[in-house]
């Protein structure tokens, strides 16, 4: 409760607390000090019992693990004394987990299949102080064989490395811990799409199509219920790897079988132009103004200077027929400036200076209708600033487009997919802030405070 005592006309206020904002732990378990990712225990399981995590002292361990092992790991707890979670990290960065269990129910676990032997660490923390602030939970570690998935004509392709050819084929299966790997070599100009088809109730797969540095290329879409695809077109001609998952798991049965089609269409190159090699924003072609009639065979960029207290007005023209060109301008520091994007043609943009600018044209191709490339004019005009934009301000989207007609590109098919993992924020309890409510809502700490600061009396 509070009292007030009256001292010398001032207020001498007297705060008497049951309980104090932040928990304080009872005495250290064996594991203390393991406060942080430097200072982490190495956990002797495979189980312990009665150790404590509070608001203020979480607790980390280091857990071995052995490459292609399953590593499970177990907290049991009562969430409603306090909610726990568990995140996991690879022995080289304790910034980012590499898995998780964050949920808002008695216990947490987490299933991870080693990709090195060695050491993983592992956090376990409070998660919110809206109860008493502090746990106790029990832990067990244990490691093994992970569950066997069924195997299909192409195993083992577990990995990049040991990729099978990607080929058509049916009755293919993938399980939670045995992903399946396929490679293909593009001609130049050569597009690859692959089908998916699977039974939504036995679960979801999810692919992504990786260059050989695994750079992702293409990843599955939604086309109707049970079939995902990707497409992609090689420009250069390159090796590409396919990696299959089982994102979830919708019945009883380990596993999820599914059927592949693949189909390559070999397509004339496309006829570049004298700046073929400016496919990437470092390697900018330095372009005069005035008018040049140019091919877009893929994204490709160039750089000019416009002069202090000018207005510039680029524009692309093309048809339409042919294909989606969009535009982005940018600054010297790589910073946004302004865009063009609609779906008709041609795209306009215009920006004004307020000092001379270094610039960074993008022209992208969004969409191919014929053959391979889009022609294109492609006009830079420099004048004075336009009196409807402010100086050294984004243009925006050019305007006077017809009623009616779309003016931006949508972006792109649902999913489909559900998650297949738990999200980490938000949660359905919640140690943020929010709008004051009644004095029962108002932390006893931050009373003191304001309490503390009441003015002398008259």
């Amino acid at each position: 409760m509070i009292r007030s005592i009256d001292n010398g006309g001032f207020m001498i206020l007297l705060l008497s607390m049951g309980w104090s904002a932040f928990a304080n732990c009872p005495t250290d378990d064996s594991y203390e000090d393991n406060d942080s990712f430097e200072q982490a225990a190495s956990f002797s399981g495979p189980s312990a019992s009665g150790l404590w995590v509070c608001d203020t002292d979480e607790d980390w361990y280091q857990v071995q693990g052995t490459a292609g092992e399953l590593l499970t790991i177990d907290a049991t707890f009562i969430h409603d004394d306090g909610d726990i979670d568990l995140k996991l990290y690879d022995a080289s960065d304790g910034e980012n987990d590499i898995a998780f269990s964050v949920s808002v129910s008695d216990n947490e676990q987490i299933t991870y299949l080693a990709q090195t032997t060695g050491p993983y660490f592992l956090q376990v923390l409070y998660y919110s102080a809206s109860t008493q602030g502090i746990n106790t939970y029990d832990l067990s570690v244990t490691s093994g064989s992970p569950p066997e998935c069924e195997s299909d004509s192409f195993e083992s392709n577990d990995t990049m490395a040991t990729a099978a050819n990607l080929s058509s084929a049916t009755e293919l299966q993938i399980c939670e811990f045995d992903e399946d790997w396929f490679m293909a070599s593009l001609n130049a100009a050569e597009k690859i799409e692959v089908t998916f088809t699977f039974d939504p109730e036995d679960g979801y797969p999810s692919a992504t199509l990786y260059d050989a540095e695994e750079n992702s290329l293409s990843s599955t879409s939604y086309v109707e219920e049970g079939v995902y695809a990707l497409d992609y077109l090689s420009i250069p001609g390159e090796e590409v790897y396919l990696k299959v998952v089982q994102s979830t798991d919708s019945d009883d049965n380990y596993g999820l079988a599914y059927d592949m089609d693949v189909v390559r269409e070999q397509f004339d190159p496309c006829s570049e132009d004298q700046y073929s090699n400016n496919t990437e924003i470092e390697s900018a072609a330095a372009l005069s103004v005035g008018t040049h009639d140019l091919v877009a065979c893929q994204n490709e960029y160039f750089s000019f200077v416009i002069p202090a207290n000018k207005g510039v007005t680029i524009t692309a023209d093309f048809d339409t027929a042919d294909g989606d060109l969009d535009m982005t301008l940018y600054g010297p520091e790589e910073d946004f400036l302004t865009s063009a994007t609609s779906l008709q043609a041609p795209e306009v943009m215009q920006y004004n200076t307020t000092e001379e600018t270094d610039m960074v044209l993008a022209v992208r191709l969004y969409s191919d209708g014929g053959d391979l490339g889009v022609s294109y004019t492609l006009t830079i005009d420099i004048g004075e600033p336009a009196e409807t934009e402010p100086s050294g301000e984004p243009s925006g989207e050019p305007s006077g487009e017809p009623s009616g007609e779309p003016t931006t590109e949508p972006s792109g098919e649902p999913s489909g997919e559900p998650s297949g993992e738990p999200s980490e924020e938000p949660k359905e309890e919640s140690g943020g802030c929010s709008t004051l409510g009644s004095a029962g809502d108002v932390s006893p700490f931050f009373l003191l405070l304001a309490l503390l600061g009441l003015k002398r009396r008259d």
